[in-house]
């Protein structure tokens, strides 16, 4: 699968609210345990890998990550566009994205990345996905240096709908995950019956944020932004 991001640069405004309005619950994490590794395989080369621990929602985490992922194609690129409609390449390196699984299930996809130190990841067990995010783009203080972990089934939706999780969530007037489709199980079905019909093992995307992704889920970064798609 190909991809190629474009940031949308344009001004507009958007009214944060109250995190408890939006989650039924969520916890709150000051650090996660870190422990990098490099070791040699059979073939005499070196493998990398962070295994990620912390304990959260009543559950114990232990995540084995590798650097890369495999979704990006090797041309992958990203673009930045000012409201002229000028675009200006940004390089961001795959190796930042962090892929793998629990160590003690496999089954398990773990997808995540650091910010500033921070991590943001995405557990997704076979009917549950948690999220972790930095505090600050859910708590009001600025200087937040602590992460936040909730469950996609405590996400409160404004129809009052439960609806699978796909991703993290903006507060305030705009509550929305991203991305979510309201007709997501629709969409899924879809999906499934093109991939039944078609055995391509590969498409390109373009994903595009606009400004309010940028400002509130990106913390004004291309590289934040560009991490969290």
């Amino acid at each position: 699968m190909e991809f190629s991001i474009i940031v949308g640069l344009v001004n507009e405004q958007l009214v944060v609210g109250d995190i408890h309005k939006n989650l039924r619950y969520f916890e709150t994490l000051e650090t996660v345990n870190v422990v990098s590794r490099t070791r040699r395989d059979a073939d005499g080369k070196y493998q990398t890998s962070k295994e990620i621990s912390f304990q959260a929602l009543g559950r114990n985490f232990n995540l084995v990550l590798y650097p890369g992922t495999p979704v990006l194609a090797s041309d992958f690129e990203v673009n930045t566009v000012d409201k002229y409609g000028e675009e200006t390449p940004y390089f961001v390196d795959p190796n930042e994205i962090l892929t793998g699984h629990l160590a003690d299930d496999k089954s398990v996809i773990v997808e995540a990345h650091f910010e500033d130190g921070i991590l943001s990841s995405s557990i997704q067990f076979h009917n549950e996905t948690y999220a972790v995010e930095p505090a600050w783009r859910h708590l009001p203080a600025e200087n937040n240096r602590t992460m936040i972990v909730y469950r996609g089934a405590d996400i409160i939706w404004n129809n009052g709908k439960n609806k699978r999780f796909c991703g993290g969530i903006r507060l305030g007037k705009h509550n929305a995950s991203f991305p979510l489709d309201e007709n997501w199980n629709e969409c899924q079905e879809k999906k499934g019956q093109k991939r039944a019909a078609n055995k391509r093992k590969s498409c390109t995307l373009l994903i595009v944020a606009d400004y309010l992704f940028y400002r509130d889920i990106g913390h004004s970064s291309v590289r934040a932004t560009t991490l969290y798609m």
